[in-house]
């Protein structure tokens, strides 16, 4: 549903120093200014020397630990940034958003969002020899080849280089990590505006449609509005039944709770924009 940016970066292609302020189209897909603070976090990180980095890696916060919105948020904004630079112009579907977050969560929860930065990054740069073939698509298939082949790296040069792998231990959830009502507000506005002009949500935006109703902005629907929504819910499965078919999988039931929530969080901006209101919360 949601279309990775096709805007190309106005500054240069090239990393390192230039930090996330070469990738504008990047730093729009985040809300938040917190988030966008974390993603240049992250991305400083992982453009340190490969020593460094595996030095550091112990220290970086596994994806468990975090909380969901910005894990979300910041594993979107980093895909994204992967497909600007390789080129790549796919969509990316309900289905296969539900993928890959299952794949993160079950498999490489362990992994830091700095080290999924890194291995894309190490992907592009040819660090593992031959390229994995993305077939101008972003899915859970070519995430996971990737994963793995970050983790032969990593594991190659610690031995080599003799560095620790020190367990990275659990930590408690940042108060900083939930948002203030202020910079919810904020999210909100951009994800309405963004929808106004292009009629497209963030990458992963469950989390909206939840903080809206807890604030009871979301008003119950009527059966005639929750009617239209069941249809267009039928329309998705039905347009993404081959894509189920060939890859042999569906929606788990939390899957298939959030592309319900996300058609709902459209039709609550689509009645929006006709009443004319130019600002929700």
């Amino acid at each position: 549903m949601e279309i990775l940016p096709t805007i190309m970066p106005t500054a240069s292609l090239q990393e390192g120093s230039a930090s996330m302020a070469s990738y504008p189209a990047t730093l729009d897909s985040l809300a938040d200014e917190s988030q966008q603070q974390l993603f240049s976090q992250i991305c400083k990180a992982g453009d340190c020397h490969p020593l460094h980095f595996a030095q550091q890696a112990p220290t970086f916060s596994p994806i468990r630990t975090l909380p969901k919105e910005h894990t979300r948020a910041l594993l979107g904004a980093i895909i994204t940034q992967h497909a600007l630079l390789v080129g790549i112009q796919g969509r990316i579907s309900p289905l296969q958003k539900e993928d890959i977050l299952r794949l993160v969560a079950s498999q490489f929860a362990y992994l830091s969002l700095e080290e999924i930065y890194k291995a894309l990054q190490l992907e592009r740069y040819g660090a593992y020899g031959e390229h994995t073939q993305h077939y101008q698509l972003v899915n859970a298939i070519y995430l996971s080849q990737i994963l793995a082949k970050y983790q032969d790296w990593i594991r190659q040069l610690r031995q080599t280089h003799r560095i620790s792998a020190t367990p990275k231990e659990e930590v408690q959830e940042p108060s900083s990590g939930y948002l203030s009502p202020e910079r919810f507000a904020q999210n909100i506005h951009r994800a309405y505006q963004d929808y106004c002009q292009r009629e497209e949500l963030p990458f992963f935006s469950e989390w909206l449609y939840l903080g809206l109703c807890r604030k009871g902005i979301i008003p119950p629907f009527t059966p005639d509005e929750q009617a239209l929504m069941r249809a267009q819910y039928a329309q998705e499965q039905r347009t993404k039944a081959p894509l189920r078919q060939r890859l042999k999988q569906t929606l788990s039931p939390e899957g298939d709770l959030s592309l319900k929530r996300e058609i709902a969080l459209k039709f609550f901006f689509q009645k929006c924009q006709q009443q004319g209101i130019e600002k929700i919360c």
